[in-house]
């Protein structure tokens, strides 16, 4: 129950730290007079709108790669299911074939690939493991498979599982990073040193502000690694298709 509430709302209990840090600015600012300004100025509307282009151009790069990030479960569980179909295939064509040693190797692989996924496998141990379907599929060859249709299935696994590991190994544009957290943080507490008459107008706008700001660069952080599977991010992908295909390889071959 804790984990699912955490689920639905870490994102907002990630920024409340921020928002709590922004309100003990601007109390201990008004009990030892220490504003920063007297109103808004002209400068921290720049800084602001500095600080949107820059989470814009950032939601802009990540969102392309998770678009796509999104496909690559389903084009891994195609392959897995091509691999079985094909050797189902071969199997009515000639009798004397039997397809569960191929269902079998795959079902381990795919459960490897899960394992991986929840970084409790390394990557060099699931490739070896990939790799050890070369009987399985030499033998479905010398029974009629087709090994350009095979090989090209393994392959489209490989480049799908390699295209994981780059996203999972690399961040966009490291320096927007610094450069977007730097900014917020910069123009956050300036916000908080505004001095005006108004300070339920005050509260409301470093609130506002802050919230916004920070929700949308712990957004792009989770978007920018969406096989994390730890229970912190709030932007993973969906994987539910491997466990399905997982259990239809668990099905006997007929």
């Amino acid at each position: 129950m804790l984990m699912k509430f955490y689920s639905k709302f870490q994102l907002f209990i990630k920024v409340l730290p921020y928002i709590i840090l922004s309100i003990l600015i601007r109390e201990l600012a008004g009990r030892f007079d220490l504003w920063l300004f007297q109103g808004f100025p002209d400068l921290l509307g720049i800084l602001m709108t500095g600080v949107v282009l820059i989470i814009g151009f950032m939601l802009a790069g990540v969102f392309e790669d998770y678009k796509e990030a999104e496909q690559i479960p389903g084009s891994i569980a195609g392959s897995f299911l091509a691999l079985r179909n094909h050797g189902l295939l071969v199997s009515h064509l000639s009798p004397e074939y039997n397809p569960k040693a191929l269902n079998s190797e795959l079902k381990i692989i795919l459960q490897s690939v899960q394992e991986w996924l929840y970084e409790r496998l390394e990557w060099k141990v699931l490739i070896r493991q990939i790799e050890k379907l070369s009987p399985a599929l030499a033998q479905l060859c010398r029974s009629g498979g087709d090994a350009q249709v095979l090989e090209g299935e393994r392959n489209n696994l490989l480049k799908s599982l390699t295209r994981i590991k780059t996203i999972k190994d690399t961040e966009f544009v490291a320096v927007g990073y610094s450069i977007m957290w730097t900014l917020s943080i910069a123009v956050m507490i300036m916000i908080s040193l505004v001095k005006t008459e108004d300070r339920i107008f005050a509260y409301s706008c470093q609130i506002v502000y802050t919230f916004l700001i920070f929700m949308m660069i712990h957004l792009i952080k989770d978007m920018d690694d969406p096989f994390e599977y730890d229970g912190k991010g709030s932007a993973d992908v969906d994987i539910a298709i491997l466990e399905e295909a997982k259990q239809i390889l668990s099905c006997d071959p007929k």
